[in-house]
């Protein structure tokens, strides 16, 4: 989507929270809007491919280790699509969309940066809270990701906030996309680019 949108992928980085991608602003408000909900559709087809998979799977015979992978394999890539999109968590995609949307109604920068960054750092305690819980009383070692998620979610949405606090939310890369926008097309209004 940021190739269509005219900007260029400087790189992907592929870590264990997941993938990164690291390219250029999209013109305006529209582009960041488009280029976030782009990520987590991806998920969609591939939920189709396992669902095709899973279909073979049934219909031949000993292929019981095949439909178990490609089932896990629907949930996986439908629960990512919503985690993701779905949660208002900046830097998830939600929180993108949240953050797009906010500056499309026209709100001002630097108080759709605190709403974006004081919801997402809402969810993020919950998460937190919620991975220690299962952590040490429910006895899952898989909460750790949930714990590592929540501090990401923290540390990013906090240093969004700080920025907003202090005025300068249009340094963020979240919203200087917005202002960039704004500055080389002043005579199209609110956001330049359209839907």
């Amino acid at each position: 989507m940021t190739l269509h949108l005219g900007s260029a992928v400087d790189s992907i980085l592929l870590w264990p929270l997941g993938g990164l991608c690291l390219c250029g602003a999209a013109p305006g408000s529209w582009g960041d809007l488009k280029v976030a909900v782009a990520g987590p559709a991806t998920h969609i087809p591939m939920a189709f491919f396992w669902w095709a998979i899973l279909g073979l799977a049934e219909a031949g015979d000993g292929w019981r280790f095949g439909a178990i992978v490609a089932l896990n394999a629907i949930f996986m890539n439908v629960y990512l699509c919503a985690f993701n999109l779905l949660l208002p968590a900046y830097p998830l995609d939600g929180g993108r969309v949240m953050a797009a949307v906010l500056s499309i109604r026209g709100m001002e920068p630097n108080k759709a940066g605190k709403i974006t960054s004081g919801t997402a750092i809402v969810i993020a305690l919950g998460l937190l809270a919620y991975g220690i819980w299962a952590l040490f009383v429910a006895g899952d070692p898989h909460a750790i990701m949930c714990c590592l998620v929540a501090v990401f979610i923290l540390q990013n949405s906090k240093q969004l906030y700080d920025l907003a606090v202090a005025g300068r939310v249009t340094e963020h890369p979240l919203f200087a996309r917005e202002a960039q926008a704004r500055q080389a097309y002043p005579l199209f209004g609110k956001d330049d680019s359209g839907p």
